[in-house]
């Protein structure tokens, strides 16, 4: 079997096994569970369009209300069935982190294969597979929580800056904290992370006298840390 084909199959699997849990937890439990009963109603006000309203309890800022509203809008526009006032339940929102958990799949498969190149396939998508099933994570994958969607943001973050692609590794780390502030302290390691890889690589393989840069400085503070 291919390497793309058997990442469609287990993410196949996951997605059914995630999908009959999800179905299973929201029969046991349909009504908001735990801190869910503040995050559950300040999303409804954001889909009722009422922004300027907040709960106190909640101390996370409200990046997951904002996505969670996206995704329900697109979904009344393109069906056209009901209106976002109507699907914007505990059932819908939950949703969301669904989403998220079959995402961070992919990108724990990405950044692992950046990291790891040498990875069988199998084992690549085996350990994948086992981190975003972390127990610690698993649990909040059914419930209307930030952790799911903060994990992805910051993942992303991580993996674009690997492939040097600033921007998109800022917007998703400011995601990040908008889904919860102590985030920042993961986008300091990154961006510390990202300058220390152009450091060495400029030092294994200086530029050009003629392009006249100047890292001695940077060189002779730093070359510990590098080693």
């Amino acid at each position: 079997m291919s390497s793309a084909n058997l990442v469609i199959a287990t993410n196949f699997m996951l997605v059914t096994a995630l999908c009959a849990i999800y179905n299973e937890v929201n029969r046991i439990v349909p009504a908001p569970y735990m801190d869910e009963k503040f995050h559950i109603p300040q999303a409804q006000r954001y889909c009722n369009g009422t922004f300027y309203e907040w709960d106190p309890m909640i101390t996370t800022f409200p990046g997951l209300y904002f996505i969670s509203l996206g995704v329900l809008r697109l979904y009344s526009t393109i069906t056209a069935r009901s209106t976002i006032l109507d699907i914007c339940t505990t059932f819908a929102l939950r949703g969301t982190n669904i989403g998220f958990s079959i995402l961070n799949f992919f990108v724990f498969y990405l950044i692992l294969g950046k990291l790891h190149d040498k990875l069988t396939d199998y084992r690549l998508i085996f350990t994948s597979l086992t981190l975003s099933c972390f127990p610690l994570l698993f649990f909040y994958n059914f419930l209307y929580y930030t952790d799911v969607g903060s994990v992805f943001f910051v993942l992303s973050s991580y993996l674009f800056s690997m492939y040097n692609q600033h921007a998109l590794s800022m917007s998703c780390g400011i995601m990040s904290v908008l889904f919860r502030q102590t985030n920042v302290v993961w986008i300091a390691f990154i961006g510390g992370s990202t300058f220390l890889r152009h450091l060495r690589q400029e030092i294994v393989n200086p530029p050009p006298a003629s392009q006249n840069y100047n890292l001695e400085l940077f060189k002779n503070q730093l070359i510990f840390i590098i080693k």
